[in-house]
């Protein structure tokens, strides 16, 4: 698990290409596979959606309030164990 400098795309409209600095929080699981791994994700409860990007599954830590850090963690714990 890693903590890093990243930059988060604002979408199309106005501002098709402006880009954000963020923090990016980086998991490389290592008992299954990173795609599996991020369609567990997908799936867990709540549902987690991260992009999965130099051989790590990347959340922007921009779109996590602090209130939903604890079910962020749930949702990681439930995917590395679930099948």
């Amino acid at each position: 698990t890693y903590v890093t400098r990243g930059h988060s795309q604002v979408g199309g409209g106005a501002l098709p290409r402006v880009q954000l600095p963020t923090m990016t929080l980086d998991l490389v699981p290592n008992a299954i596979h990173l795609k599996d791994f991020a369609a567990r994700m997908r799936r867990a409860t709540p549902p987690v959606i991260g992009v999965i990007s130099g051989r790590r599954f990347r959340l922007d830590l921009r779109t996590i309030l602090p209130d939903q850090e604890k079910l962020l963690m749930n949702s990681i714990r439930q995917s590395l164990v679930s099948k």
